[in-house]
């Protein structure tokens, strides 16, 4: 029996109805394990829709569960998507002023890596994350945890966060932020910012003010 959205997921070989939102619904079938064996989509999608993160989601707490571990995760989960909700540390960390339908979705693409194609693939950051889930559920969590502190960490670190601001305000993205971090100490990731923004500023001639007689007014011209 398929129950309503919001309500706890049945166990055995039962269809668990994911809650995904208004005009999307997710059917996943379950056998004993937590293991996930296909899911069924009926709607209108875009390929930036939230649902392949709450698809992570609903395969990551059924993995957990068998460990009983899905209420842990799930609370971690619903913690993770508040601090990135908070205006001043999603602007930090992606550029943008405007919220979207899901925030952690930023950490799975990441984990998920860049698509060769643009847009994002609809479903690409499920699928591709799927195997990883379906091998250890724990270490891809842990893995989404690790790059939620690392932002949380350079969000309340003053150095940094006034280095990686300005190269996310250039265009720089998080997950390439993120690679430049990796296998280096906090020293050392500082040094490469360093250098990721001087190769990035443009070093413009000095200009002086001069007057144009033939046109009565100022204007700005190479000395």
């Amino acid at each position: 029996m398929v129950r309503g959205a919001g309500q706890p997921h049945t166990r055995g070989n039962q269809l668990l109805q994911v809650p995904l939102g208004v005009g999307l619904r997710h059917l996943v079938r379950g056998t004993p394990g937590g293991r996930v064996d296909h899911v069924v989509h009926s709607a209108q999608h875009r390929a930036d829709s939230p649902y392949g993160a709450e698809l992570v989601k609903a395969l990551v707490l059924a993995r957990s569960r068998r460990v009983k571990r899905d209420r842990e995760i799930a609370a971690q989960w619903d913690s993770i998507e508040r601090d990135l909700r908070v205006p001043e540390v999603w602007a930090f960390v992606t550029g943008k002023s405007a919220p979207e339908a899901t925030h952690i979705t930023l950490l799975l693409d990441t984990l998920a890596g860049r698509p060769s194609a643009h847009p994002r693939p609809l479903f690409q950051t499920f699928e591709t994350l799927r195997p990883q889930i379906e091998e250890s559920s724990e270490d891809l969590w842990n893995r989404v945890i690790d790059l939620h502190s690392l932002v949380m960490g350079w969000y309340d670190n003053r150095d940094l966060f006034h280095k990686i601001g300005y190269l996310i305000a250039r265009g720089r993205r998080f997950d390439e932020l993120v690679g430049l971090s990796n296998d280096c100490t906090k020293r050392e990731f500082g040094a490469r910012l360093d250098a990721r923004i001087r190769d990035g500023l443009t070093f413009l001639r000095p200009m002086s003010l001069s007057f144009a007689m033939e046109t009565g007014g100022p204007r700005l011209s190479c000395c």
